[in-house]
């Protein structure tokens, strides 16, 4: 049972981790596919769409400031606009509907479904929106100030997500729990972070590779690609992407729930 966990090194945590990714898989993979998936593939067409569209202009703002860029873009292809950030902005949102489903059933269960994933989104889902606004914005006003403060309460805050969706506490509750249950422990946290985010930069890596082919067609400049070339680098992109959050999403919440577990039952 998870409430059974003892304090774990990380290769124990990891693999445990994994025995829990592999045994949810399918359902994993239908969310990820569905939620994620579809949406990142919309808007990369549409980003597509926009280059092509614009691409003589883009070329000639190659070395115009961002600022410039935005602006001509803006005035050339306002709806294009519009609907590529929209279309963002509803993927970040069902980004955040899969992280709650996921964390959701993941503190209740280690065998879950697609159906109760999905359960457990719907229920938790506004609240872990309004807890993502607050942290957002205290990370924010914390890098205003310096980028190293805000990093050192990322770590502190790292498991306020779950100790909220244990129901115990609000949003300003789970953060200082957080951060009681990291004190004295901030560089062990720390460190297991590292390790982690080492391991999805090179999952990713791997899977980048995927696009390699028709980046090498055209030198790695994206002016230079010939529209079927391009349509394939969009292509490939997508689906190099796709895996890499397969991965990186649902195993990051999983080991950061594990790891919360043990601490817990630690202290």
């Amino acid at each position: 049972m998870l409430f059974s966990i003892k304090l774990m090194g990380f290769g124990d945590l990891f693999s445990k981790s994994w025995k829990e990714y592999k045994g949810n898989f399918k359902p994993i993979f239908f969310l990820m596919l569905i939620f994620v998936g579809i949406p990142l593939t919309v808007v990369n067409i549409y980003g597509a769409r926009f280059f092509i569209e614009n691409r003589d202009l883009l070329l000639s703002l190659q070395n115009a400031e961002g600022s410039v860029v935005a602006g001509q873009l803006f005035s050339s292809s306002p709806e294009l606009v519009f609907a590529l950030l929209a279309l963002s902005v509803i993927s970040i949102l069902l980004l955040i509907f899969v992280q709650a489903g996921l964390i959701e059933v993941g503190m209740k269960k280690e065998k879950y479904s697609f159906k109760e994933i999905i359960s457990g989104a719907k229920g938790k889902y506004w609240k872990f929106l309004g807890f993502i606004i607050v942290l957002a914005i205290f990370l924010v006003l914390l890098t205003i100030l310096l980028i190293i403060p805000a990093i050192i309460f990322l770590v502190y805050w790292i498991f306020a997500t779950y100790i909220l969706f244990e129901g115990k506490k609000g949003i300003i509750g789970s953060l200082k729990e957080s951060f009681a249950l990291v004190r004295g422990k901030w560089w062990k946290v720390f460190g297991y972070s590292l390790l982690l985010l080492v391991i999805i930069i090179a999952v990713n890596f791997v899977f980048g590779l995927i696009a390699l082919p028709a980046s090498l067609d055209s030198g790695f400049d994206p002016i230079e690609f010939s529209e079927g070339s391009f349509k394939l680098g969009v292509v490939l992109s997508i689906i190099s992407k796709f895996l890499g959050n397969l991965f990186a999403i649902p195993f990051s919440i999983i080991f950061y729930k594990n790891f919360y577990f043990s601490l817990r039952k630690k202290k």
